[in-house]
């Protein structure tokens, strides 16, 4: 489709310098004259022969076909076996202004793949009566319409309404602004026509024609939320190189041919000022254009809306879409065909401030963290408007943020004024944090009780300190607590897990009373001296067990008690109001118990109690764990069962389970059990150990339960 140009040889073009006009002449297309006869037959190259006028020209010959003659100020191309004016030389395919009725038969020469164009029944086609390629016209498209390039998708704006159907380029992937994010591109195509086959959910291909991303999805391309119906192989729609050269070459110029027109839409500028003006060009690229519907946007000022490439201009700033319907009502009636926007600058918004009074925020049990942000002292023709994101719904200026992930959070938000202008402020940030949670305990100390924080989590590692509150009802106690995060330099954050604090509570009785953190209204942690448990954690069937109220390691006193007791499916087995109860427990299983006392006090005080395993005699007990320091097979030798002290006599049979489903018995007339002291950090293989207990005989081993 298109031909070369030669340069000719270097001592030939300093020869010939002088008689050039332009240094572009000269360096695009070579030096002619006289000499050219002295440079081999090019056939269909382009050279430059120079004559004084056009009767000077030589015969258009098959040999001279395409080639160029610089005549005075003007070029000259053999063309059609004759010499004609080229009308106009322009740096590339995407200079070339729309072929229109008034241009028909205009020759117009590209620099860049210097190749001659006519303009000829609405496309211009070079001597072969081939158009531009579906490529060209696309790489002109996307030109106009890629209005960011950047290096990672970090770096992209907001896509946002008015970015909505706009391309950019993040490193060499193409993605489009699509219904508010950037989608990945697989391909661009002119028009619904040229759709693939829709093979691949979830592939997005960009259709020029719409200035939108088409989403493939069960085998159907949808544009929105409407399915399209496409046929790429149907005559309508699929043409051949030839089958388009013939409708071109067709002499019945302004005949509907029926062939639905496709193409695309460019602005000769992306961006303006108000009031200056902006030329809309169609590019053909299939069918032949007969008439021309603009569908233009308010506020903008035109004289002709049926102008094959009108001139238009804007008494509002902001961002406009032009659309294009070709033909419209014919045969050959194109798509709706989108333009590539135009932003118009306007008056500009400035001074607005978005912030809020809040510091923190924290997250109660999954949900939202909420916040209210505003947006003041803008500037820049009233009235605004205001587009908020990033988990903020309001109301003009004002509105409410959310988030559910703990860090530092800020909504976002456009303001528009009605001069089409905006300004994106920077909301003030806020840390927000988990309902936070802590391990906490009361001890003794020469001066009286400390309460001990520690394992703290839930706040936001980019907040350094919280002031939380130490509460207790009994003692009427309500103390600020400050704590400070270590600030890490190699993460950059501060580090909650290893905070740690104490508070003393140094001339308080302390006793029974419940002390808890809260931080926000939330309960981080609760500690007491109080606890409640049954003499024994195991017990047999229809014996009977004493439950007791201690503080610290002694039982203890209060002024009222109430008990509830239920088993393991929280079925209530029995209450009490004694200080020190007994339960007969009939059945096996586990039993839970429960204890408040001072019940309506401001020493009240509610406590779980540790449970006790029923079982019948002569049944397996389990004993924790055993643990191997050498990881070997079981065999009799040095084990340890954790938490577990005594010997036990002749007739104790030991159950190892050495996977979940293997048993294997080790009896031994004389066990020996200790205390797995001052482990040193060692990693131990863990087995489930038993005992059984022979029937009708009374072995206590309350320790190692």
């Amino acid at each position: 489709m298109s031909q070369e140009f030669v340069l000719l040889d270097q001592p030939f073009v300093r020869r010939c310098f002088a008689g050039i006009t332009s240094l572009f002449a000269f360096v695009l297309f070579g030096c002619g004259g006289d000499e050219v006869t002295d440079v081999p037959d090019q056939g269909n190259s382009e050279i430059v022969e120079i004559f004084n006028q056009p009767d000077d020209l030589p015969v258009c010959s098959d040999t001279r076909a395409g080639g160029m003659a610089l005549v005075g100020e003007a070029f000259y191309v053999c063309y059609g076996k004759k010499w004609r004016e080229v009308d106009d030389v322009v740096e590339g395919v995407c200079n070339i202004p729309a072929c229109t009725k008034a241009k028909e038969g205009r020759l117009v020469s590209t620099k860049t793949d210097k190749v001659i164009y006519e303009c000829k029944s609405g496309s211009w086609v070079d001597r072969n009566g081939i158009g531009f390629l579906d490529s060209a016209f696309i790489r002109c498209f996307m030109d106009a319409l890629v209005r960011d390039s950047v290096e990672t998708e970090d770096d992209l704006p907001a896509c946002k309404a008015s970015r909505e159907g706009n391309l950019a380029v993040v490193s060499d992937q193409i993605m489009a602004c699509v219904s508010r994010k950037w989608e990945n591109i697989k391909d661009i195509v002119v028009s619904d026509e040229d759709l693939p086959d829709c093979v691949k959910d979830g592939e997005n291909i960009y259709v020029a024609g719409k200035m939108a991303a088409y989403v493939c999805n069960d085998g159907t391309w949808f544009y929105g939320d409407e399915p399209v119906e496409h046929k790429p192989d149907s005559a309508e729609s699929a043409m051949s190189s030839s089958s388009i050269a013939e409708v071109l070459s067709s002499s019945a110029v302004y005949e509907d041919d029926g062939v639905k027109v496709r193409g695309v839409c460019i602005a000769s500028e992306k961006e303006v000022q108000k009031g200056d003006s902006v030329t809309l060009s169609f590019h053909n690229m299939g069918g032949t254009p007969h008439t021309y519907t603009w569908i233009l946007p308010e506020n903008s000022v035109y004289e002709d809306s049926s102008a094959a490439s009108p001139t238009i201009s804007f008494s509002r700033g902001g961002f406009y879409n032009v659309k294009l319907v070709i033909n419209e009502g014919m045969g050959s009636e194109s798509d709706t065909i989108s333009c590539s926007g135009i932003k118009v600058v306007g008056i500009p918004v400035q001074g607005c401030i978005c912030r809020t009074d809040s510091e923190s925020l924290i997250i109660r049990n999954g949900h939202p963290a909420q916040a209210v942000w505003s947006v003041e002292g803008c500037t820049g023709e009233a009235p605004f408007t205001y587009e908020w994101d990033n988990g903020a719904t309001g109301n003009e200026n004002v509105a409410t943020g959310e988030t559910t992930s703990p860090g530092m959070y800020a909504p976002s938000v456009t303001v528009y004024n009605s001069d089409g202008e905006s300004m994106s402020p920077t909301c003030t940030s806020v840390a927000v944090s988990e309902s936070p949670k802590a391990s906490c305990s009361i001890s003794e100390s020469t001066s009286g009780y400390v309460f001990s924080i520690s394992n703290l989590s839930g706040i936001s590692d980019q907040v350094g300190s919280v002031t939380m509150t130490l509460k207790s009802a009994a003692d009427n106690v309500e103390t600020p607590v400050t704590l400070t995060a270590y600030y890490d330099d190699w993460y950059g954050s501060y580090r909650w897990s290893g905070t740690s604090k104490t508070i003393s509570l140094s001339g308080l009785s302390v006793p029974y009373s419940a002390y808890a953190l809260v931080f926000e209204g939330d309960t981080v942690c609760m500690a007491t001296r109080a606890t409640c448990g049954a003499l024994s954690q195991n017990a047999y069937v229809g014996e009977s067990v004493s439950w007791s109220f201690k503080v610290g390691d002694s039982v203890s006193s209060a002024n009222t008690y109430r008990w509830v007791f239920t088993d393991e499916n929280d079925e209530l087995l029995a209450t009490s109001t004694l200080a020190r109860p007994s339960v007969t427990l009939n059945k096996e299983g586990k039993v839970k118990a429960t204890l408040v006392v001072d019940e309506g006090r401001a020493s009240e005080n509610t406590m779980k109690c540790s449970d006790v395993n029923v079982m019948e005699e002569g049944s397996y007990i389990a004993i924790e764990n055993l643990y191997d320091y050498s990881g070997r097979e079981i065999t009799s030798g040095n084990y340890v069962v954790n938490s577990c002290s005594g010997s036990y006599g002749s007739g104790t049979t030991w159950y190892i389970y050495t996977s979940p489903t293997e048993v294997a018995t080790w009896i031994s007339s004389s066990v020996s059990v200790e205390s797995d002291w001052g482990n040193g950090g060692m990693l131990y293989v863990t087995y489930p150990v038993y005992i059984s207990i022979p029937e009708g005989e009374s072995l206590i081993v309350s320790d190692c339960w």
